[in-house]
């Protein structure tokens, strides 16, 4: 697995589409029971040395299909088990292990406010939980959120039957496939669709009709009024000669909302 970190100090991470950036990518190899990582620097255009550790059993290895969250020069990964997780300094190159044994935290979706974000299904529910990575483990920040999704989702979207799928049974009941940090937003793979979940409010919203999505990575993009001003000449159909027209543009934020810019 992979995440990108920025390498702008400083920066507020409103801009930093033309910064220096890090590429910080972790693995395992079940055979050797170990886990790996590295990480490029687009400034010194090179990848750092191979750390590893050691994994004790096979649900240690990392989990491909899964989320990562970054805090700082941090990176946390997923293993197999829901249990551990794995944490990759990038600042002091430094790999370790996090045993979430005596934590109930469920699947690790993303970061949220400089905490990990973890979420599990159960009894047409969505549970929530923050937590932060400390010198003593990983402690609860805050309460858990349960969101009830029986009376705002169809039916159909908590069902539970299953589909053949490459020769596989899936489930075809909801299933964690996505968070979109900042924005608080989880998305829900169900046999009705796609579904977004607002984890403060508790709103769904179908995105898309597919079903058995297995991961979905949202992006977000900024525009500010103070660097956004188009100005484009018109041909007028009136009159004679040529006239220049100031447009408004209509652009859309990161939360759907449309915003113009003059």
């Amino acid at each position: 697995m992979a995440a990108v970190l920025c390498a702008q100090d400083g920066c507020d991470h409103l801009d930093c589409h033309d910064g220096p950036f890090i590429v910080a990518f972790a693995g395992s190899n079940e055979l050797e029971r170990t886990t790996f990582a590295s990480f490029y620097s687009s400034e010194a255009t090179e990848w750092s040395e191979m750390i590893s550790i050691e994994n004790p059993n096979a649900t240690s290895a990392m989990e491909e299909t899964g989320h990562t969250a970054v805090v700082g020069n941090k990176v946390y990964f997923p293993r197999k088990s829901s249990r551990r997780i794995v944490l990759y300094d990038v600042g002091e190159q430094e790999l370790s292990a996090i045993n979430l044994q005596d934590q109930p935290c469920g699947k690790l979706m993303g970061e949220e406010d400089g905490a990990l974000v973890f979420a599990s299904m159960g009894d047409s529910k969505l549970y929530v939980r923050l937590m932060e990575d400390g010198p003593n483990g990983v402690v609860a920040r805050g309460q858990r959120r349960v969101v009830e999704l029986q009376t705002s989702l169809p039916p159909s979207a908590l069902s539970s039957t299953y589909w053949m799928v490459h020769k596989t049974f899936v489930s075809g009941g909801p299933s964690l496939v996505g968070f979109a940090s900042g924005a608080g937003v989880i998305f829900l793979n169900t046999e009705a669709g796609l579904f977004t979940v607002e984890v403060c409010t508790g709103q769904t919203k179908k995105v898309h009709r597919k079903m058995f999505v297995q991961t979905v990575i949202p992006y977000v993009s900024f525009y500010s009024r103070e660097h956004v001003r188009i100005v484009m000449p018109l041909q007028s159909k009136r009159g004679r000669g040529d006239h220049s027209y100031e447009l408004d543009t209509v652009l859309h934020d990161h939360a759907g909302d449309r915003m113009p810019l003059q």
